[in-house]
This record gives structure tokens, sequence and C-alpha cells, in this order.
């Protein structure tokens, strides 16, 4: 939150996600801009995690979205074994008949379950989007007219010796490591103190080195 308020000048403070992100709409006109300092709010929001309502105390957890105390799904069972389980215990609880509602050791075994999966599939998500955009710039920079692909990134992140790096075009998150692999004849100096990287390197174009330099800030 401090971070994106820090970003625009002169603007009334806002304590909530949707107060954040209209925020962005109506101060950022660059759209490439936009998706990024959106994408930075939606990455800081917590995961959304399945709860046995019995077992934890519902007063400490909200949904981000809608602001409910308790909330839960049951219309996506092909994708959500939790939609499945919860429409079992409406059925029974519609029929009348005997379910595991009080059984909340069981419950809660579901819930810890389905956050588990949930973590694993957007792990294979993200990892899956990665592979298939770095196999579409291999195959489009082995065309001998275009040789190499030049896209607009953003700093999200300063640390002592790495960036990290979102790319709009893509909807990619990177980190990069500071080194002679990333930063040939090149280097970077982070002040700690001002959070932000300095980096110089040269170019060997038509055999004229030249020195270049930068001051990035997240």
């Amino acid at each position: 939150q401090a971070t994106i308020q820090d970003y625009f000048d002169n603007v009334p403070c806002t304590g909530t996600i949707q107060g954040l992100l209209d925020l962005v709409k109506e101060q950022e006109t660059s759209t490439e801009k936009q998706e990024t300092l959106v994408h930075m709010i939606r990455q800081a929001i917590p995961p959304s995690k399945y709860y046995s309502a019995g077992s934890v105390d519902i007063s400490k957890f909200r949904h981000t979205s809608f602001g409910a105390s308790i909330y839960t799904v049951f219309t996506e069972p092909i994708h959500n074994y939790a939609s499945i389980h919860v429409q079992r215990q409406l059925n029974a609880a519609l029929k009348g008949e005997g379910q595991d509602s009080e059984n909340f050791d069981l419950i809660d075994k579901v819930a810890r379950h389905c956050n588990s999966a949930h973590l694993l599939k957007t792990a294979a998500e993200q990892e899956s989007r990665r592979l298939y955009t770095a196999a579409y710039i291999y195959r489009q920079c082995l065309n001998e007219e275009v040789k190499k692909i030049t896209v607009h990134s953003f700093v999200t992140q300063i640390k002592t010796d790495s960036l990290q790096l979102y790319v709009p075009e893509y909807d990619l998150e990177l980190s990069v490591v500071l080194n002679d692999q990333s930063l040939p004849s090149g280097q970077h100096r982070y002040d700690a103190l001002l959070n932000q990287m300095e980096l110089s390197w040269l170019d060997d174009d038509d055999d004229d080195d030249k020195s270049n330099k930068r001051i990035l800030r997240p």
C-alpha cells in the first residue's frame, strides 16, 4: 500500500484494495504502468484459503473481494473439490440427512488438502506460462530478421544484487540477478537508504564503446 501511495504525489490515502485500484485507474495514464501497478497490488493480496468454519475464529478472516466473514464456493465442481464437498453438505442439509458438519477434523483436513492442491495448480500455471513464453521468444529469435526481441519492463522490487521486473506484454514477473551474464561489462551499486540501484555498462556497437548509466527505482 505504501509503495503505491508513494508512487503518486499529493493524493488522498486509501486503506482498501479497491481504493488502490481506483487510484491507479484515475491517476496513471500509461496502460503498461497501469498493468504493472495493478499486478503489484494483486501480488500483495494474501492468497485465498479454505478453512473449516467450525475450527477457526471466523472473525479473523474476511473475503478480500466481498468483505464477507463467511464465504464458500459450490458452483465449480469440475474445477474445485471443495465445491463437491460443499454440495454434499448442502444436499444432506436439504434432505434432512445426517452430515459430517460436526466432524471439524475431517472438514479441516479437506480444507488443507484443497489449499495444497490450489498452490500446486497456481505454481504449475506460472511455470507453464514462463516455459511457453521462453519457447515463443526462442522461436522468434531464430528468425534472422528478428535476432532479438525488445520489450518494456518495469522494476517492482530492488535487492542488493537483483531486480524484480514485471513485463506487461507477457504478464510475467521475473527476478534478474545482476552478474557478468545479465550485465556484461557493467557494474551495479545498490543504495539501501534511497532504495535505488545505479547501473552502468558499455555498449559495443559498431566498435564504438559507449558508456551508459541508469538509476532504477521501484
